[in-house]
């Protein structure tokens, strides 16, 4: 790690362990072994939590404040952009090969971000770097709760988890759900890849620009209502069933 840099070497690491574990899900049985699977699915999650962070801190760390609104609309069109691939272009290529083939396939996408990490340089400013693993971990949790105090900091991590909890929620259960009242894999896949793309970029260029204009803090309860309320739209279509046009307005509302 202090070879690569502190935040690359987060980055860097997690990285290659996601290809792994992710590669590791083309070789294990479900119905041999659900353990196995259950292990292997919470360790991408939790590599995939510890690169999320190591690029936030990554853009924070080299991005001025003015830059952070745009910051933040590009990095969630790219964890879009990822999602279409490997959600939208998984079920598509469901249809025609294997799951442990498609999934060696997401393996390889990991190479992507693996080359722009290797390519990219590490942020200069060493000035706040933590001097051991205590103050990089144990120190500003305790100094969260010292600052904030138990109860308030108790209320501002509830906030963090709730916040996305029910948008997370209907994204899991998103495909299931298509598939269930009666559309194929190769319809939601298409769906999603094509017109869910266009809606991504137009959706990122107004959150950014309504984040550099409004603030974090508003922008925070405004996308954090209207993110809610989009999940809404799910109950029309279950209402309308089988209906292309409805679910097309569907998916693109979405995203």
């Amino acid at each position: 790690l202090s070879t690569l840099g502190r935040r690359r070497g987060w980055m860097i690491c997690s990285q290659i362990l996601l290809l792994v574990s992710i590669a590791t899900m083309a070789l294990v049985n479900p119905s041999e072994s659900i353990t196995l699977v259950a292990t292997v699915a919470i360790s991408i999650a939790f590599l995939s939590a510890t690169q999320d962070i190591a690029i936030d801190a990554y853009r924070t760390d080299i991005l001025q404040k003015r830059e952070m609104g745009a910051g933040a609309a590009l990095n969630v069109l790219g964890y879009r952009l990822a999602l279409i691939i490997t959600g939208a272009g998984a079920l598509i290529l469901a249809d025609k090969m294997s799951w442990p083939t498609i999934y060696l396939i997401m393996a390889g996408f990991m190479l992507v971000g693996l080359a722009a990490s290797f390519n990219t340089s590490e942020p200069h400013d060493s000035s706040l770097r933590p001097s051991s693993l205590k103050a990089a971990m144990v120190e500003p949790f305790l100094d969260f709760l010292q600052r904030f105090g138990i109860q308030r900091a108790l209320l501002i991590l509830f906030f963090i988890i709730v916040y996305r909890m029910g948008d997370a929620l209907v994204n899991n259960m998103t495909t299931p759900f298509l598939l269930q009242i009666g559309f194929s894999q190769t319809d939601i896949g298409t769906v999603q890849g094509g017109m869910g793309l266009l809606a991504t970029m137009v959706g990122v260029v107004i959150g950014g620009g309504l984040l550099s204009h409004i603030g974090i803090y508003n922008s925070l309860w405004f996308f954090g209502v209207f993110q809610a309320g989009s999940n809404l739209i799910y109950v029309a279509l279950a209402q309308a069933g089988h209906s292309y046009p409805m679910m097309i307005a569907t998916i693109n509302f979405e995203y």
